[in-house]
């Protein structure tokens, strides 16, 4: 599970990922960090980049659940 939110830049991005790596991103990635149930209002400060393709093919919407 994860909180997902849309680059909303209209822009490509860049983060440092938690392994220390640059990642990067087009103006249509989506910057995700971990979700935790057993703490739901805690966000994780752990950042991630995926493109907006491969994270529609690896999540669904817990309202479509």
């Amino acid at each position: 599970m994860v909180h997902a939110l849309e680059n909303d830049t209209n822009k490509p991005i860049e983060a440092v990922a938690p392994w220390g790596e640059i990642q990067q991103g087009d103006k249509d990635c989506m910057i995700t960090m971990v979700f935790d149930p057993d703490n739901p209002n805690q966000l994780s400060t752990d950042r991630y980049i995926i493109g907006k393709d491969k994270f529609n093919n690896t999540y669904v919407s817990i309202e479509d659940l």
